[in-house]
């Protein structure tokens, strides 16, 4: 069993290699190499010519034009979020001023206690 596939990889794997058929010359050679000279110039300048039709129109993107509604609407969100951004920051301030405030009385007591004692 095993001989037979062997003998089958064996005969799969003996390719006989021909020479082609049609002899090739240096002339046919040279025409080819030509003919993909001229192939690669071509498509160079086709690319070339795409490049400058696309530099010649230039790019501008699309705008679009809002409308009053749209604008009015927007000009509403900034001065929302101004808004709350001054009052988060009024808040802020005024917690710092109440602990600053809390801190001096403290020293404050702590000094005059510290004073009376001595």
């Amino acid at each position: 069993m095993e001989e037979q596939k062997l003998s089958a990889l064996k005969e799969k794997l003996d390719v006989k290699i021909e020479p082609p058929t049609s002899k090739i010359t240096i002339e046919d050679i040279e025409n080819k190499l030509k003919a993909a000279e001229e192939r690669r110039a071509s498509m160079e300048a086709q690319k070339l010519q795409q490049l400058r039709e696309k530099d010649s129109k230039g790019f501008e993107p699309p705008q679009r034009k809002l409308s009053t509604e749209e604008i009015e609407a927007k000009l509403q969100k900034a001065e929302e979020r101004r808004l709350a951004l001054e009052l988060a920051t009024k808040a802020k301030l005024k917690e710092h001023d109440d602990h600053i405030a809390e801190v001096r009385s403290k020293r404050m007591s702590e000094s005059q206690a510290n004073g009376d004692s001595l």
